[in-house]
């Protein structure tokens, strides 16, 4: 579960997200704590995000990442998602970014999908600079 927050964190901060953590909120369990993300009128705790369960929470990182401009050229990035596999391609070039396969369903595919290439243009955007 750890994991999954983690990294719903790394795809909110990458949707625009904000961490606040001068607010923190004791969680359920009465031992941890954690605290909200938010952007625009939009506020949500980690433990409530649903990147890894919802094709709608989903597919809105799938979106940003297709509108994106290649670094090297002027392409996009576009996901191939089938049954058991998923691809992240440089739209120009048809290089493969990621792949992904058989990482269960389709919607598990694609959010690992998302948090490699996440991963990987974070790293590729910090040696720009």
């Amino acid at each position: 579960m750890d994991n999954i927050i983690e990294n719903n964190k790394l795809i909110a901060e990458f949707m625009g997200f904000i961490a606040d953590k001068s607010f923190e909120v004791k969680l359920v369990d009465g031992i941890n704590t954690s605290y909200y993300y938010y952007k625009d009128d939009v506020m949500c705790l980690p433990e409530t995000m649903r990147y890894n369960s919802s094709w709608n929470w989903l597919m809105e990182v799938v979106e940003k990442i297709e509108s994106l401009p290649t670094m090297k050229d002027n392409g996009n990035f576009f996901f191939e998602i089938h049954q058991d596999s998923v691809t992240v391609f440089n739209s120009t070039r048809m290089d493969i970014i990621i792949e992904v396969i058989g990482q269960g369903s389709r919607i598990n595919n694609t959010y690992q999908a998302v948090i490699e290439f996440i991963q990987w243009y974070n790293q590729e955007t910090k040696s720009l600079l």
